[in-house]
């Protein structure tokens, strides 16, 4: 994960997430209205009002829609996380074999599976014979138990089953063993977490020879652009880069970028679009001009902006899309909490 801070200074980032790993919500946008000129009448001519934020003619015309294609069929995902939660890259293999997945040095790779490979992966997803349907597999508490508290695993497998979405959460055995005799532990936890287990270090799992080719980083098609809008909380003169100073590929001003969103962070108006790989770099490169690295091989990369105009601030985040992963902006948000 990658954050910047409009090259430099700035209090917490509105940091972006989703669960369900997994889900945050925000405000819908905030719309600026527009100037009105006043029409000349005889006596005191009264002081024009002017909106909050001061619209900037756009330099481009913004999307209002954005949609993403999918180039793949999703056999199976995993994402997982340990007392806190945020956006990964986890495990995906897909119907024809792509495997993209987050290696030791956290580094998202791709490789295709020799057909050996993948038929392993059909064999042990139909072994632990749980994920045929939505479930959340969790422990008990035996009654009258009190356990000391600490912090517990969480799996998410995503499968698609007939053209179904199907979404299977689980715990770890593993988080209550010191206090075993407190918990009633589901047989199919265990089946789940030596998945996961499977699923988290994949190369291990099925060994060098099921790689038809070296793996490589993963170069997506597509990225998730979310914009949180801060506007009236002071602050913006502590930001080294105006978000009104990057020259913006996808439309300017920022407040007008793609469409509403209920999914992004607690600012007071969230926005979303989808743009392809060449946008994206365009996009680095004139965040770069304007003193801001954005790293688009993170899995989450946010930079912050003082915004004048509007005596706030804005956050932008990129995310890449997966193969499967198809929709509008707003869709993908809503159904992937791990954004």
């Amino acid at each position: 994960m990658q954050q910047s801070r409009g090259a430099g200074r700035r209090r917490g980032s509105a940091a972006l997430l989703l669960l369900g790993l997994i889900a945050a919500a925000c405000s819908p946008a905030v719309s600026p209205t527009p100037a009105v000129s006043p029409t000349s009448t005889p006596g005191p001519t009264p002081t024009a009002v002017l909106p909050t934020p001061v619209p900037t003619p756009a330099t481009t015309a913004a999307p209002t829609a954005s949609v993403a294609p999918a180039s793949g069929v999703l056999l199976i995902r995993l994402t997982a996380c340990s007392h806190t939660c945020g956006p990964e890259a986890g495990t995906t293999i897909l119907e024809d074999g792509r495997m993209i997945w987050q290696d030791a040095d956290l580094r998202t790779m791709e490789a295709q599976l020799t057909p050996a490979a993948l038929q392993q992966v059909r064999d042990e997803i139909a072994t632990a014979g749980v994920l045929d349907a939505d479930a959340d597999v969790q422990a008990e508490l035996r009654p009258g138990a009190e356990p000391a508290g600490h912090g517990v695993s969480l799996y998410r497998f995503e499968r698609g089953v007939d053209g179904r979405r199907v979404v299977v959460t689980s715990g770890d055995p593993r988080d209550y063993a010191d206090q075993a005799e407190l918990w009633i532990i589901p047989p199919e936890m265990a089946v789940l977490a030596e998945l996961a287990d499977s699923l988290r270090e994949p190369e291990a799992w099925l060994g060098p020879e099921s790689l038809t080719e070296p793996a490589h980083r993963y170069r997506p098609d597509y990225y998730l652009v979310l914009i949180d809008l801060f506007p009236e909380v002071g602050g913006a003169n502590d930001f080294d880069a105006d978000v009104d100073a990057v020259p913006w590929p996808f439309g300017a001003p920022i407040e007008g970028a793609g469409e509403p969103t209920d999914g992004g962070a607690a600012g007071l108006g969230s926005r979303c679009l989808v743009i392809d790989a060449s946008d994206a770099a365009e996009t680095a490169a004139a965040e770069k001009g304007a003193g801001t690295r954005r790293d688009l091989h993170a899995w989450l990369s946010t930079a912050e902006y003082g915004w004048k105009r509007a005596n706030g601030f804005v956050s932008v985040g990129m995310t890449p899309l997966l193969p499967h992963q198809s929709g509008t902006c707003a869709e993908l948000v809503g159904t992937d909490p791990s954004r």
